[in-house]
């Protein structure tokens, strides 16, 4: 078929459209125009919700098969907001059919989500972020409740954790101690200032562990060494900063190690005098024969009391 019978020239109709299809709005060949057939695609489109006339692109407006055009007839934020109500009126019915799907399609939903979560990491980041913001106290309660009603789990977890992390929270842990060298000096200060007696047991019982001895002293068997002793000098009576003595000393082949019946108080100026002597000879020393064996007679009577009490 050919186009222009009067005008002396012959156009085939493949060729025009061709010409057409390229770009060309109207061709003129011969006195003869070529109409464009190029479909007229609108440049905007009317929200058919908030009735805003928006760029016709897939900007603003959901893509779909049931328009003409491919796009939405409401604009995305009012398809938004659609659906979040229709979410909130169906909540129940949306759950309960997840519920009843999940066993079924379980391990697609895992390795979906897991495949999301590495393809888009940082979307995934910044929301866990943004909505522990905004919901921090309500995250922090459902914590703090599901820890108390699973405490056998938790410590497990934490165990499991504290092995794949070791290095990583050893890291941090020093990091978080080297910036904060004052505050920590200052918190041990007012803890021993408040309650010195955990800090000397531990002490003494970590200087028994040194050298493989039994260190089964408590703070209570230490308290109660203060009680028997009136809170003093164990041999000079002085109330002043009382250091729980092993009588017998820990370098003494029959040392039998930090234990109730090897403790007692002695004033910082007794202990340093006594330090690694043998207790009957140091007492005779400082105290001489009646008094040293007076006072050793006494601690040897609170030795038997606690060995049967």
């Amino acid at each position: 078929m050919f186009l222009g019978y009067n005008s002396g020239l012959t156009v085939c109709k493949t060729l025009a459209m061709q010409r057409t299809f390229q770009g060309v709005s109207a061709t003129y060949l011969g006195g003869y125009t070529v109409p464009d057939h190029t479909p007229n695609t609108p440049q905007t489109k009317v929200c058919t919700k908030c009735h805003r006339e928006l760029p016709a692109t897939p900007e603003y407006f959901v893509r779909t098969n049931s328009t003409k055009d491919g796009l939405h007839t409401r604009c995305k934020q009012c398809k938004q907001s659609q659906n979040r109500e229709w979410w909130a009126e169906n909540t129940e019915e949306i759950n309960q059919r997840r519920r009843e799907a999940y066993p079924k399609y379980r391990q697609r939903y895992i390795e979906y989500h897991r495949r999301w979560r590495i393809e888009k990491r940082d979307k995934y980041i910044a929301g866990k972020r943004r909505w522990y913001q905004e919901n921090r106290e309500r995250d922090l309660a459902s914590s703090r409740e599901w820890r108390l009603s699973h405490p056998e789990y938790k410590r497990q977890y934490d165990k499991e954790y504290s092995m794949r992390n070791r290095e990583r929270i050893r890291a941090r842990q020093r990091k978080w101690e080297a910036e904060n060298r004052e505050r920590i000096k200052e918190q041990k200060r007012i803890k021993y200032a408040e309650n010195p007696e955990p800090r000397r047991v531990g002490e003494v019982r970590r200087d028994a562990r040194k050298r493989s001895l039994p260190d089964t002293l408590t703070v209570q068997d230490w308290r109660n060494c203060l009680d028997w002793f009136g809170c003093q000098c164990a041999v000079c009576g002085s109330s002043k900063q009382l250091h729980a003595d092993h009588w017998v000393p820990l370098n003494n082949p029959n040392c039998p190690g930090t234990i109730p019946t090897n403790i007692v108080p002695l004033c910082k100026s007794c202990n340093c005098s006594k330090q690694d002597t043998e207790p009957t000879e140091w007492l005779i020393w400082k105290l001489g024969i009646e008094q040293g064996l007076f006072i050793l007679c006494r601690i040897e009577e609170y030795f038997e009391e606690v060995s049967h009490g």
